[in-house]
């Protein structure tokens, strides 16, 4: 998957009676066939079982294993009603359509078992430059990447994230753009992934400064709250 979008605000009407967002959202997948969003940010967007499976239909697959996405959908605000940090949460929704966001967890330099992946990721011969680093940002468990770079024509990139050395308080990773993987390339530059933080530690009790390096670019860095590195309780 790439794209190049933000977390919408869900204030954009399309007539009347129906608004249509477009949500940076973690998935949760009822045995009644409902979907629900859960938003980057806050808020929520239960999507009715009917529309899920005409999607389903349509894409000739299920959605049961999309864990991220990005979720095209509509709703009346008749079914919505806003909680009280200003979040909007929508029931009845109808889901237009649905964009995967790969997913991965974090390599770290300290464990054993990821030095393989990690020298794969690291071979100069594979490994490429990243152009832009256009959002870097975490929640509910996730680190999220929003980035340019122009990979070799047909062959699908692999982007993968290690986690270089943590201290009290900070965070060092370093993201690996590379062109060894299976599959082929739709010419597309653009690209955003997460990355599961299940297993990273970070001691101290304050906020955390997150350092992100690559290829071609200059360290970037964002301080977050240690609640972001805990996956959401849905």
């Amino acid at each position: 998957m790439s794209a190049v979008m933000t977390t919408s605000c869900l204030e954009d009407k399309e007539d009347e009676t129906t608004i249509s967002v477009e949500l940076i959202s973690t998935l949760q997948h009822l045995d009644s066939g409902e979907m629900i969003a859960f938003v980057d940010g806050g808020g929520t967007a239960s999507m009715t079982a009917s529309s899920v499976a005409n999607i389903e239909q349509k894409a000739g697959k299920s959605l049961s294993g999309v864990e991220r996405a990005i979720v095209y959908c509509s709703y009346d605000p008749a079914y919505a009603v806003q909680d009280t940090l200003g979040f909007i949460h929508a029931t009845q929704a109808t889901l237009n359509g649905v964009v995967s966001i790969p997913v991965d967890s974090v390599l770290y330099a300290s464990v054993p078992s990821d030095s393989a992946a990690i020298n794969l990721a690291l071979d100069p011969d594979s490994l490429d430059v990243v152009n832009c680093i256009n959002n870097f940002y975490f929640y509910g468990g996730y680190m999220n990447i929003d980035y340019t770079a122009v990979c070799y024509p047909y062959v699908a990139p692999a982007a993968t994230v290690i986690n270089d050395s943590v201290k009290e308080n900070e965070a060092y990773f370093t993201l690996c753009f590379n062109d060894h993987n299976a599959g082929s390339n739709q010419s597309q530059n653009y690209y955003f992934y997460s990355y599961r933080l299940d297993d990273l530690n970070v001691p101290g009790n304050d906020t955390i400064q997150m350092f992100l390096s690559t290829q071609g670019l200059k360290q970037v860095s964002v301080r977050i709250s240690r609640k972001d590195l805990k996956k959401a309780t849905y």
